[in-house]
């Protein structure tokens, strides 16, 4: 049996077959958003090419998260529906006489020997406005439930994006492993037999050696990370892990127009109206507010009203009267519940201030850094990696033809392979940046794309 890890190295280099400089080349037969199947065995791995606006879609229609949150706010709907229905009425039924009255001096008049029972119906109303205020709190509660939603949506497409990115990368920095591989396999083939007619020392051949297995290692572990990262794409989007899933339409080694970022003193304004986080931590404090309202209207009593019917079981043969009930507020007059409130608003209004600044601080930080990388690749020429390309094309020919030394050409090899790593790591990160902007701001602000 082929472990699933085999599989996915077996697809990773089919992919990379056709590659050139960097970027991953698709099979003609395989169009943006469709699904290509390698089968192995009995393994079946799906290969997604998936665009970031094509996962943002399935992510939204299959995240089990979010689908679970969806839940929590239509239950907290039914609970505001329940708070708007008035309390039942309460009947019972007593004094049930289970022998027939008989006739005596008092009830000579009694017929055919009745039975004796009596009714009764009660029905409790409330006093100060408690039901509008208990309805009032439960719609708050509902609309926190929607913010929070709002929150973990905020929260899980960052997630989602910034995976999106580093998935991007990854695949792009094993392709570049793999065509430095390549090369220095064909290099050591070239070597080796110059080594075997004594024209290269052990020791150089060697040294080569060690710089592939030194490849070699490096992209198992991008290979890793990526399988990895894939899995958690796989779990966001809810779909089979199996799925090898190719980011789409961004490349990373292409020259790119720089972005307008708004101002600073707007991007804070927004955050501070717009925030879920921020707009649930104040809806939490109107809640406890609504509380206080609703604490203090508790303090007056409610009245039960209630009405009798009792047959035989007094001076008159159909007894009918009425009564109500009311607590007396000696003793208990919700204080302890009214001071609670207070206390848990004081205290939410002092975290909404501190969420507020926390909120300020996350989108400064978040700007710089955007702005950092803006202008580092505003100060970068594309060209010059493209140059390097056609110049190790050139340096391996040399080296091959024995007009550079191995230190040169080792020099050289180590130089491009830390320019266009360090490039398309800038290029990550500031799309990565862009993403954190849009989350300190908690809308889209910048588009990276």
């Amino acid at each position: 049996m082929i472990s699933r890890f085999n599989v996915y190295i077996f697809n990773i280099l089919l992919l990379s077959i056709g590659c050139t400089q960097g970027s991953l080349a698709i099979p003609s037969n395989l169009e943006q958003g469709q699904t290509h199947t390698f089968q192995h065995s009995d393994i079946t791995t799906d290969t997604i090419h998936l665009t970031l606006s094509q996962a943002e879609q399935l992510f939204l229609e299959n995240n089990l998260m979010l689908l679970a949150q969806r839940f929590e706010i239509q239950r907290a709907e039914a609970l505001t529906r329940q708070a708007r229905l008035w309390n039942n009425p309460e009947v019972s039924i007593s004094e049930v006489n289970i022998k027939h009255i008989p006739a005596s001096e008092l009830f000579d008049d009694i017929g055919d020997n009745p039975r004796q029972f009596s009714v009764e119906i009660e029905q409790l109303i409330t006093t100060a406005g408690k039901r509008s205020r208990l309805v009032r709190m439960h719609q708050i509660l509902a609309d926190m439930q929607e913010h929070i939603f709002d929150d973990m949506l905020r929260a899980l497409k960052y997630e989602l994006r910034s995976a999106f990115y580093n998935l991007n990368l990854l695949i792009h920095k094993e392709n570049l492993l793999i065509q430095e591989a390549t090369a220095i396999e064909i290099i050591i083939e070239v070597m080796g037999q110059q080594q075997e007619r004594g024209h290269i020392s052990r020791a150089e051949l060697l040294r080569l050696q060690t710089l592939l297995f030194g490849i070699r290692k490096e992209k198992l572990e991008t290979i890793t990370e990526r399988i990895k990262l894939q899995n958690h794409l796989s779990m966001l989007l809810n779909i089979e892990p199996e799925s090898m899933i190719i980011p789409a339409g961004i490349d990373i080694l292409e020259a790119r127009q720089q972005i307008d970022i708004a101002p600073l003193t707007q991007l804070i304004d927004i955050a501070i109206n717009e925030r879920p986080d921020l707009i649930a931590s104040r809806a939490e404090a109107s809640y406890y507010q609504a509380d206080i309202s609703y604490q203090r209207s508790k303090a007056i009593p409610d009245i039960s009203l209630g009405a009798m019917y009792d047959r035989w079981g007094g001076i008159s043969r159909n007894y009918v009267g009425f009564g109500l009930s009311v607590d007396l507020p000696v003793f208990d007059r919700n204080q302890g519940h009214i001071r609670a409130a207070r206390l848990a608003f004081d205290q939410q209004s002092t975290i909404n201030q501190t969420l507020e600044a926390e909120v300020k601080n996350q989108v400064v930080a978040a700007w710089k850094t955007l702005f950092a990388y803006e202008n580092l690749l505003g100060q970068t020429d594309i060209g010059y990696i493209e140059q390097q390309e056609e110049i190790f094309q050139q340096i391996i020919r040399n080296y091959e033809d024995r007009n550079i030394g191995l230190l040169e050409f080792l020099d050289f090899f180590q130089s491009y392979r830390e320019s266009k790593l360090q490039y398309m790591t800038i290029r990550n990160n500031a799309a990565i940046a862009a993403e954190e902007l849009n989350h300190a701001v908690g809308t889209d602000v910048v588009n990276y794309n």
